[in-house]
């Protein structure tokens, strides 16, 4: 498991690695446990910019190696931050695909 650095507060390596296709799967899962938490429908989120920021905490429970992640951490300039954004846009547009995932 990676750990942060506490002295520098480095990202954890994992974030600049590109993703699995569990990582894809975990994504979607962390999304619609967020609609679930929040009460909120696929159909009025589709066209809502995501905070990916606040997904952090559903990714810490459903995945061990976001526990080393910082909130500020959650920037695009890291590789897989990058591809969940994408993923996650393309996904919450088709409200049948995450009501399934739900």
């Amino acid at each position: 498991m990676d750990l942060i650095n506490t002295v520098t507060n480095e990202p954890p390596k994992f974030l600049d690695d590109a993703p699995c296709e569990n990582d894809k799967l975990l994504w979607q899962k962390a999304y619609a446990t967020y609609l679930s938490v929040t009460r909120k429908t696929p159909e009025e989120c589709a066209n809502v910019k995501l905070n990916l920021t606040a997904l952090l905490p559903i990714l810490k429970e459903l995945d061990p190696r976001w526990k080393a992640v910082e909130p500020d951490m959650m920037k695009t300039s890291h590789k897989m931050v990058h591809r969940m954004n994408v993923l996650l846009k393309r996904f919450k547009e088709k409200a049948w695909a995450v009501k399934v995932v739900m």
